[in-house]
């Protein structure tokens, strides 16, 4: 299907086409190829869009991403309050918060996808929890549970991954709270009282916003 410029006057020379209406020249195409207005150039050699040509997130198609951000924590992490282990929602007034990762959405419509990962041990055998939560709400949007090795003995990993729409295009915070469902030191990034492998066991919240 041909396209269709309407243009009061367009205007060809030596070095450049020329797009004109009125007496303004909107956009020329030069020699090279390469589309500018008002003298920027919005598309460049390279076909990088830039200056007056920047393409606005919110015109970007859907599954395309948006932005990440992202919150990391090396240092080491323990807590004796606990997360009962029932048949209730975890509240924000359950176990300690560890790690919180903030966003401001481009759009209310787009989809945050949250993943979080923690490194976790205990003082005890026992049963731990980890729950996601969004700013100062009561009741968690997620959790995820793990039978957590006492001492020198780590499970794997425990993880959280959930999709919600954003819902808002103000700063909404994100926080990871966690707890045993029995008295003992629940533990992130080490044991037995102490940070493991020098920093580099890091526990993390990552948050993908990605066009609806």
């Amino acid at each position: 299907m041909a396209g269709t410029i309407i243009a009061d006057f367009i205007r060809t020379d030596a070095s450049q086409l020329s797009l004109q209406v009125g007496n303004t020249t909107f956009a020329t195409i030069n020699a090279m190829g390469l589309l500018s207005n008002t003298g920027t150039t919005i598309i460049a050699a390279n076909g990088v869009i830039s200056g007056a040509g920047t393409i606005a997130k919110t015109a970007l198609p859907s599954g395309s991403i948006l932005q990440v951000v992202n919150a990391n924590l090396a240092s080491f992490f323990s807590t004796t309050s606990t997360i009962p282990l029932d048949d209730t929602i975890p509240q924000i007034t359950e176990g300690a918060e560890i790690l919180t990762c903030a966003i401001t959405p481009t759009s209310a419509t787009s989809k945050l996808y949250i993943t979080a990962v923690f490194n976790t041990t205990a003082s005890i055998v026992a049963l731990s929890t980890i729950a996601l939560f969004q700013d100062s709400t009561v009741n968690a949007l997620v959790s995820s549970w793990g039978t957590t090795s006492s001492g020198n003995s780590p499970p794997p990993a425990m993880t959280i991954n959930y999709s919600m729409t954003s819902g808002t295009t103000s700063s909404t915070t994100f926080r990871v709270r966690g707890g045993m469902n029995s008295a003992g030191t629940f533990q992130i990034n080490g044991g037995s009282g102490a940070r493991y492998l020098g920093g580099s066991l890091i526990s993390s919240i990552t948050i993908t916003e990605i066009a609806a």
